[in-house]
């Protein structure tokens, strides 16, 4: 028999990972849930899965975003499927811009944009041909909307960011980004690149 798929969901304690998080679980995936705080929660839903277990870690910071892959490796012994859906936000009005400080713009992209980046560079370097990366964005990367102009912006960034990675880590690493509806939006989530190329819509 062979050994269970291996996934990292960052930012999995609750919300939109948690139930990414549950699903992978579900389908067989042993599961290595991370948050950058909410450690009781983490370590609650890793203890609920076979095998699963549980690394925090801020994907922001550089060492953090190293140590959770290279941590997952060390007890799992692979890893074949990294979900970015860390983020965070801070909800301002866009026509509000004097709201938004220096501050807002370097955690939110920190997080959004750089954290993917840094995890989806160190998965990719231990990941075998078949792997797969997800991230997570928002319609609000391609329309007008969104929490606030810079969460918008940061999720516009991720799109890109799935195609250039796509690009240049495909065929072996499939990159993709899915953006999931809504609550008055029932569409289902669309990824926004598969391997470079335009992802059919489902």
């Amino acid at each position: 028999m062979s050994a269970p798929r291996v996934a990292i969901v960052t930012g999995s304690s609750s919300g939109i990972g948690e139930g990414i998080a549950r699903g992978l679980a579900a389908d067989g995936f042993t599961v290595v849930v991370n948050s950058a705080t909410s450690v009781d929660a983490g370590e609650r839903l890793a203890a609920e899965f076979p095998g699963a277990s549980y690394v925090q870690a801020d994907v922001a910071d550089p060492a953090d975003a190293v140590r959770l892959v290279e941590t997952a490796v060390q007890r799992h012994g692979r890893l074949d499927l990294l979900v970015n859906n860390a983020g965070v936000a801070r909800p301002v009005p866009h026509a509000d811009l004097e709201a938004i400080t220096a501050d807002d713009w370097h955690r939110i992209l920190g997080v959004n944009v750089v954290g993917t980046w840094q995890v989806s560079v160190a998965a990719v370097k231990v990941m075998e041909p078949g792997s797969q990366i997800i991230n997570i964005t928002s319609v609000g990367g391609s329309r007008p909307l969104g929490s606030s102009i810079p969460y918008a912006v940061s999720k516009a960034a991720l799109d890109h960011l799935t195609r250039l990675l796509a690009k240049a880590v495909g065929p072996d690493v499939r990159v993709n980004a899915i953006a999931p509806p809504g609550p008055s939006k029932p569409a289902s989530p669309r990824p926004a690149s598969l391997n470079g190329r335009p992802a059919p819509r489902r």
